[in-house]
């Protein structure tokens, strides 16, 4: 038996960076008036009347695409935020956070975050929306103001979590008392 060895093969390695993709990023509309995503393959586009706010958000997601990976090795996700993969770790691979259950005699909802379910409360136990937030457009867009306090949101998502923290005799009301 012969010891075989493999003679020594020089490993070069390159110091220069890969070269990024560039896209050219023109905020363009379609026939509806809603914004467009330039990025090859992507679907994307703003809800009509939307400012270039949202057309800039979406592609903050492309550019940060695959920055913010997962902690965990088995997992292999990739997020575009921090705020995103922080959420993203609670949810899936912190133990020992303790889960928050909604306030509300009888509700099932539970939610390691508890943003959502003050969110959840806001949008679930506080009676008749229809009578909470008043629908304007007074700069065009649509805006949604708590009919109590007069707070303006532009999502759904922001105006419910306001009022359960807004109307009086919720478990929330606390956090919002000055």
């Amino acid at each position: 038996m012969t010891d075989q060895t493999t003679p020594d093969i020089p490993v070069v390695v390159s110091t220069k960076k890969p070269r990024k993709v560039s896209i050219n990023w023109k905020q363009t509309r379609d026939a509806q008036g809603c914004f467009v995503c330039p990025h090859p393959g992507c679907q994307w586009k703003s809800k009509p009347g939307r400012s270039s706010t949202a057309s800039e958000h979406h592609r903050r997601k492309h550019k940060n695409h695959n920055k913010h990976a997962c902690l965990d090795s088995t997992c292999g996700q990739h997020f575009s935020s921090s705020t995103e993969l922080r959420q993203h770790m609670i949810r899936k691979h912190i133990v020992g956070i303790p889960v928050k259950k909604c306030p509300f005699p009888g509700c099932p909802y539970t939610d390691k975050l508890q943003n959502n379910v003050q969110t959840h409360y806001g949008r679930e136990h506080c009676g008749d929306r229809t009578k909470l937030i008043m629908k304007t457009r007074e700069t065009g867009k649509k805006t949604l103001m708590c009919v109590k306090c007069g707070k303006k949101y532009t999502n759904t998502t922001s105006i419910s979590y306001h009022i359960a923290a807004c109307i009086d005799g919720t478990p929330f009301k606390k956090k919002f008392d000055t």
